[in-house]
């Protein structure tokens, strides 16, 4: 009886090994596969037959899936998540990655909130998100408190704090906070030198200030980093305008005008010679 035991509990190990070192491989195999999704997919694929209750393999195939815009099926993988593994944020902030994409941006704020209150730690790029849902709700506080959030629950990773603060000073510049939007700006070209937006939109906000002088600076650090942006040829030309400078500014326009610039062409043929 006690051989027949053994025997059985051999058979029912070996068969348990042999699933566990399929659904690791196979969940490896998907990571690995990265950007090429419907590899991925089918890697994942094998690891939940593996093990039907591989919480990590559901959320990368939903992540997968969702990359290649099969919402149905990446809805389907992120409420498996929610289903067998309620501790884990991923199905909901899949989920409410799905809903942003959709322009379902209340539904998007529910599942985000729903994330941040599972996991609120290391809950950076949810934060990011639902302040973007915010944003495209007129939410402006609110999004500028989320971006905050966003910054302080990953303060350490440059790229993303550089996107982060750039976002925060475009709502402080809407709201007329030029000041702070310039700090918001500052902080994120100290995180990416060549951040030309940032360049561009500190600009924007020195010329509301009539710092005429610091707005033409980050003008022309932008169209050193991106000689072809052709709205900082406009942009620059109409602040030399007002400092008197039109042989420049016309320069400047024609410039503009010749990358595409639809104000440039304008202010050029209603300005200049």
């Amino acid at each position: 009886m006690r051989k027949l035991f053994n025997i059985i509990f051999f058979i029912s190990f070996t068969s348990f090994s042999q699933d566990y070192d399929k659904e690791v491989k196979y969940t490896l195999l998907g990571i690995a596969a990265g950007t090429n999704y419907y590899e991925a997919i089918s890697h994942f694929t094998k690891a939940i037959e593996a093990n039907p209750y591989n919480s990590s393999a559901y959320c990368h195939r939903g992540d997968s899936r969702r990359k290649i815009k099969d919402y149905d099926g990446a809805m389907e993988d992120y409420l498996q998540i929610i289903d067998v593994s309620p501790n884990s944020n991923c199905g909901y902030m899949g989920r409410g990655l799905i809903k942003f994409e959709l322009e379902n941006y209340e539904g998007a704020i529910l599942d985000f909130t729903k994330a941040i209150e599972i996991q609120p730690r290391n809950a950076a790029t949810i934060y990011f998100y639902r302040g973007m849902s915010k944003v495209t709700l007129n939410d402006y506080y609110g999004a500028i408190a989320d971006y905050t959030n966003s910054i302080i629950n990953k303060p350490y990773d440059d790229d993303h704090d550089s996107t982060v603060y750039k976002a925060r000073g475009n709502i402080n510049h809407f709201l007329k906070n030029y000041n702070e939007a310039i700090s918001d700006y500052t902080k994120a070209i100290e995180l990416n030198p060549n951040h030309v937006r940032a360049f561009f939109d500190r600009g924007n906000s020195k010329a509301f200030l009539e710092n005429y002088e610091g707005a033409i600076s980050d003008y022309t650090k932008a169209i050193e980093i991106n000689p072809s942006f052709a709205g900082a040829y406009g942009a620059r030309g109409l602040v030399k305008e007002l400092l008197g400078d039109l042989t420049n500014a016309c320069a400047d326009w024609k410039k503009g005008a010749f990358l595409g610039n639809l104000d440039s062409k304008k202010w050029l043929k209603n300005n200049c010679n």
